[in-house]
């Protein structure tokens, strides 16, 4: 976040001074807070990953299109239908994970996974309100900074080493500023102006299955077939909740 917001403030100065100038201050605290829930989403996230495995983490953690449909369909009005059928069948996936990782760390990291589920789910939502409003670069520059801040605190508060760090880790982070964040952490952002909530939301699927296989090439690190059973029920409730929406704007569509 620190990196990412480090390469955003020349644009951030150069372009977009002028609408950040003119943000009022109850906005600003608005997205002060949205960076506050980016901060607690990521250190939830990449907490669990500590505890569980990396295929449970990023499967738990992206069950917001649940979330985000619903907080969607009642706050920004934004037609999504109740696909209960699929939300019932990745809460089920959820449930199976869970056991099937048994209790201790594992049992906290899958809780910890969710808690980043439903905080991604509210930063998407956010995201989609204030990008009808704001520019792309005002945005992202002033909740990754916030962001920044928030995280660099908590570190302080538990107590958590900063300094040194590695070259290698520095070239880590670097990448992960560059590509995960810049390019496609505020692709998502740049996406949330012109499309729904729960469509950016389920688009972004196609992570745990990318991060499952990574983790498996790079450490070695093989699913259990009760966590890829639960995985599928997860992924298989979000594509019936997705295919349910569709059909749910496409008959909205026709009696228009």
């Amino acid at each position: 976040m620190a990196i990412a917001s480090l390469v955003l403030l020349p644009f951030a100065a150069l372009s977009s001074r002028a609408e950040i100038k003119s943000i009022g201050s109850r906005q600003t605290l608005m997205l002060i807070a949205v960076g506050a829930i980016l901060a607690a989403h990521f250190f939830a996230f990449i907490t669990s990953i500590k505890l569980t495995s990396v295929a449970s983490s990023t499967i738990l953690v992206t069950c917001h299109p649940f979330i985000v449909l619903i907080i969607s369909h009642f706050w920004l009005k934004e037609s999504s239908g109740f696909a209960v059928p699929g939300i019932l069948l990745g809460f089920l996936g959820v449930i199976v994970i869970s056991y099937g990782n048994g209790g201790g760390d594992s049992l906290t990291g899958d809780l910890l996974a969710l808690l980043g589920a439903m905080l991604a789910a509210i930063y998407i939502i956010m995201g989609r309100y204030f990008r009808r409003k704001l520019g792309l670069i005002s945005y992202v520059f002033i909740v990754y900074a916030s962001a920044t801040l928030f995280l660099f605190t908590a570190c302080l508060i538990w107590n958590l080493p900063i300094w040194p760090i590695s070259m290698r880790e520095i070239a880590l982070f670097t990448a992960l500023a560059l590509v995960s964040t810049i390019i496609g952490h505020t692709l998502f952002n740049w996406s949330l102006k012109y499309l729904p909530a729960y469509v950016i939301s389920v688009s972004l699927l196609a992570e745990p299955v990318g991060a499952t296989i990574l983790a498996a090439l790079l450490l070695s690190e093989t699913p259990s077939f009760v966590v890829v059973v639960g995985g599928a029920l997860v992924l298989g409730g979000i594509l019936v909740t997705a295919t349910f929406s569709q059909r749910s704007q496409d008959s909205a569509g026709d009696m228009i």
